[in-house]
C-alpha cells in the first residue's frame, strides 16, 4: 500500500443571478507527500435556485457537477472521476408547531476503470417542533442505483432525525436509521446496514462556526455484487474574515472498504 498525507487548498467564487440563482465554482489544489501519487486539480461548479410560492411552499433546486483524480476504495489508486448531481426538495408548514420536507435527486457517477452509476433517491419527513430549542422527525428514504454491466440495486430507509439548540453557542444534530439493500441478482441475500450522522456547531463568536461531525453510512459500489461502506469524522472551521470573504478549513479521515453483496463471493 501507499500512505501520504493530503492538503487541499480550496477557494470558491460566488455570483448572485438575480434574486432566485446563485452560482458558485470552487477549484481544488490537491497535493500530495507521496511522489508516487500525481498532483491534481479538481473542478467544481454549484447552481442553487429558491423560490417561495404563494400558498408558502419553500421550493429549491440545485444542479452541481464535480471533476476530480482522488484515490477510491474500489480502485485502490487515483482515479478518474465526474460527477452530476441534480436535487429538488420543498418544506412547508402544516401546521403550528409540525412541518414536511421532501426530497428527490439523481447522482451520476462516471470515470476511467469503472463502469457508470446512475443513482435516483427520495426522502419524505415529517418535522415535529416540541420546544424552543427541540425538534425531531421521521423520515423514509427510497433508491434505486443503475450499474452498467451489472445487477442493479434498489433500497429503503427508515430514518429518525433529532436538533437541538442547547444555547445561542452551542447546537446539536443528529441523523440515523436503518437501511435495507437489495440486489437484482437472482443469487443475492439482501443487506441490512445502520445508518449514523451526528454534528456538534460552536459559535464563540457571531462570524465564527466550528463544527464537528461523525458519519457511517453505505453506498452502491462501481463493482458488480459490491457495496461500498464509508466510516469517519471531520472538523471544520467557517470564519467570516470581510463582507464578502470567507474562510473555510476542514480536516477529516474517513476508511471505505467494499465487500460483497449478501449471499455473494466476490472475485
Amino acid at each position: 500500500g501507499v500512505d501520504s498525507d493530503i492538503t487541499t487548498f480550496t477557494p470558491g467564487i460566488t455570483a448572485e443571478l438575480g434574486q432566485h440563482w446563485i452560482l458558485n465554482y470552487s477549484p481544488s489544489w490537491v497535493n500530495y507527500s507521496n511522489k508516487k501519487m500525481t498532483d491534481s486539480v479538481n473542478q467544481s461548479f454549484l447552481l442553487n435556485g429558491a423560490t417561495t410560492t404563494a400558498s408558502e411552499w419553500n421550493l429549491k433546486i440545485s444542479e452541481g457537477f464535480e471533476s476530480s483524480n482522488d484515490t477510491i476504495a474500489e480502485t485502490a489508486q487515483q482515479t478518474k472521476q465526474n460527477t452530476w448531481t441534480t436535487s429538488l426538495s420543498a418544506d412547508h408548514k402544516l401546521g403550528q408547531r409540525s412541518s414536511y420536507e421532501g426530497t428527490a435527486g439523481m447522482v451520476d457517477h462516471y470515470g476511467t476503470g469503472f463502469p457508470e452509476t446512475r443513482d435516483w433517491s427520495t426522502q419524505q419527513w415529517v418535522i415535529q417542533k416540541f420546544t424552543e430549542k427541540t425538534t425531531a422527525g421521521l423520515g423514509l428514504g427510497l433508491g434505486y442505483t443503475e450499474i452498467a454491466n451489472a445487477a442493479d440495486m434498489d433500497y429503503v430507509q427508515y430514518l429518525g432525525r433529532f436538533n437541538w439548540q442547547s444555547t445561542e453557542k452551542i447546537a446539536l444534530s443528529a441523523q440515523g436509521g436503518y437501511e435495507t439493500r437489495h440486489s437484482m441478482s437472482a443469487s443475492a441475500q439482501d443487506v441490512h446496514n445502520p445508518i449514523v450522522q451526528a454534528s456538534l456547531g460552536y459559535r464563540p463568536m457571531e462570524h465564527t462556526l466550528i463544527t464537528v461531525t461523525d458519519f457511517s453510512n453505505v453506498s452502491s459500489s462501481f463493482f458488480d455484487h459490491t457495496i461500498t461502506r464509508n466510516k469517519g469524522w471531520s472538523l471544520a472551521l467557517n470564519q467570516r474574515l470581510l463582507e464578502k470573504l470567507i474562510l473555510d478549513l476542514s480536516y477529516g479521515e474517513q476508511t471505505s472498504d467494499y465487500s460483497a453483496f449478501g449471499g455473494i463471493s466476490s472475485s
